[in-house]
């Protein structure tokens, strides 16, 4: 039977349907489709959630969301034995916090709006979380990557202290990772941007992000590489009943 990978988008703190743009989703999957043509490629969008209160509980209304739509896409595919050879694989595509929502497995955390975002100001926290993903990435095959913005030619350069200051074209929005294994990092360059948060916000909008098409191109190209496997290779079209 032929197979689906399913492309599921989480958008940010306080995010909404609006968070990746008005094309992103479907362009992304039609790049997808074309390098993957084994298997059905479909996009479903994580409806806006509430971004308060124990982020655990936040993970774990995704993941029931997610498995129901699985499930979902299973009983209608009329796959044989989805517990030990399923027909669905997902790719969970996370925008800012909805990244950590997609790779969080259980931690707890407490109850507001601050104390939600607030594990992005606990580096050692994020440190242990990347190098969790880098590790079953390694082991299982599970794959996991950042396109983070970088500023192009339009950023000005900007001073951090009394006798420092970051080139313009090197700012980012986040912080990269070290010398430590972190899964693979590719930098999406925003020519127009002045700023490392307006880059960030309008990284899926091609009007404002001169890079759009690169980024899409090379999400579409890691989706493929972690894709192309014995679970791809044996997709293939139902046949035909003879009567």
């Amino acid at each position: 039977m032929k197979k689906t990978l399913l492309l599921c988008f989480i958008h940010g703190f306080k995010g909404g349907d609006d968070t990746f743009g008005t094309g992103f989703p479907e362009r992304l999957r039609e790049l997808v489709a074309e390098q993957l043509p084994k298997v059905n490629v479909r996009v479903i969008v994580y409806p806006k959630y509430e971004t308060r209160g124990d982020l655990a509980e936040c993970v774990d209304r995704f993941r029931d969301w997610l498995l129901e739509k699985v499930i979902d896409i299973e009983v209608n595919s009329g796959t044989p034995s989805p517990t030990i050879d399923p027909s669905v694989r997902t790719i969970l595509i996370g925008h800012s916090m909805g990244g950590i929502v997609a790779a969080e497995t259980g931690f707890t955390w407490a109850s507001s709006h601050l104390e939600f975002v607030g594990c992005l100001a606990r580096g050692e926290e994020l440190r242990r979380r990347v190098a969790y993903m880098s590790r079953v990435s390694s082991e299982l095959g599970v794959g996991f990557g950042n396109l983070y913005t970088r500023l192009g030619k339009a950023a000005p350069p900007k001073q951090i202290s009394m006798a420092s200051t970051v080139v313009g074209n090197q700012r980012t929005f986040c912080n990269l990772p070290a010398k430590t294994a972190a899964g693979t990092w590719l930098e999406a360059v925003n020519d127009a941007a002045t700023d490392e948060t307006l880059a960030h916000m309008t990284m899926f909008e091609p009007a404002q992000n001169p890079g759009y098409e690169k980024l899409t191109t090379d999400a579409a190209g890691l989706i493929a590489s972690w894709t192309r496997n014995e679970w791809y290779e044996s997709s293939a079209e139902q046949a035909g009943l003879l009567m």
